[in-house]
Order: C-alpha cells, then structure tokens, then sequence
C-alpha cells in the first residue's frame, strides 16, 4: 500500500484514473467563478489570462460609462470630470508653443505745454495766443477772445492785464487796447456832449 502525502496532488498519484476526475471536479466546484467565465471552467492564469481578465474588466467599465459620453460631451478644456463607474479621467490640453508676455507700458503722449505765454504788461497783436489752459482757470474779458480748447487769445493790439476779483475769487484776463476802448454803435449814436445839449423848457 502505497502512502499517502499531506498534499492532495500526492494523493492523486495514489488513487486511480476514476478517483482523479472526481478530485479535480470537486476542486472545480469549490473554486469561485470568475466574472463572464462560463460555470465550472477553469482558467489558468498566465500572460494571456492575465490579459484576458483585464481586457473583461474594461469591456464592462465601458459598457457603464458610455464611451460616446466620453468622447462628444466632455470638454477639451476642463480640468477633470467625474465620470459614473467610479472612474476619474483628466482631458487637458497644453500648449505646443511658448507665447511672448504682454505689457501694458510702453507709450507716452506729446507734451501739451499749458500755461500762460504772455505775462501782464506785454504787448501783443490780434492772435496772438495769452494763456493755454484746461478748464477755465482764466477767464476772457475785454478783447480776450476764447477757443473750444479753452485757449485765451488777443482781438485787438493791446497790452495785457490780469485781475483776479475779491469776491468770487475768478481771475481774468484783458487787453487794454493801444488805440483806446470802442464804444459799441448803440451806444455811440446816444453819445453826446454837454455842449450838445439844450435845457428842458
């Protein structure tokens, strides 16, 4: 009589060609079923069953996902979406070239040189250019003419003359003409002398 192992491959020697079957059916029935193998079929595991079962995984993560969701819905631009099935893929898309950096300096405007260009006391011409300014800081009187730009000019020859008033505290500039003031044709033609004049009756 032949003895016995521990391991039941030893046994399997020992018995008959009858009693193998049945050791190996038991075994079969006692092993759990992988996922999609048909019931009772034993699968060895090497290089290509390893590939197998993996390759079965995936079909069935796939089924539950939709892979048309995947590829049409999801943006290329998003950092990661959650997908159902436990499954979180990243979609990114980086850039190919390195682009230049923008500033925003780099320019200036031309200078606009304000201020005031005859002073109080100069003689000047019809024209001529008194103050450049912006805003209103002085105002024209007399013979003073001002432009769109707020630019204070000469209407008659004259010499100029600043005066700044106590109450309101609004500086203005005139020209005192060579020649004299002009009276407006109104008050020109009511213009008359004592000699002129007769006494009512």
């Amino acid at each position: 009589m032949l003895r016995t192992m521990p391991c039941p491959w030893g046994r399997l020697r020992a018995a008959g060609a009858g009693q193998r079957e049945l050791w190996k059916k038991r075994r079969q029935d006692q092993r759990p079923q992988e996922s999609g193998a048909p019931a009772g079929s034993r699968l060895r595991m090497g290089s290509a069953g390893i590939f197998l079962v993996i390759s079965m995984a995936l079909s069935s993560v796939l089924r539950r996902i939709n892979v048309k969701d995947l590829t049409s819905k999801v943006s290329v631009y998003t950092s990661a979406t959650e997908l159902s099935g436990g499954l979180n893929m990243i979609f990114r898309r980086w850039a190919t070239k390195k682009t230049a950096g923008s500033t925003k300096n780099g320019r200036d405007s031309n200078p606009k040189y304000l201020g005031v260009k005859k002073f109080g006391g100069e003689k000047v011409l019809p024209g001529n250019i008194i103050v450049r300014q912006r805003g209103t800081r002085f105002h024209p009187g007399n013979y003073v003419g001002m432009g769109k730009d707020h630019t204070l000019f000469c209407l008659k020859e004259g010499h100029v003359r600043f005066e700044r008033n106590k109450l309101s505290g609004r500086k203005w500039v005139h020209v005192d003409p060579v020649a004299g003031h002009d009276l407006h044709p109104i008050y020109a033609d009511g213009f008359a002398t004592t000699a002129d004049t007769e006494p009512l009756q």
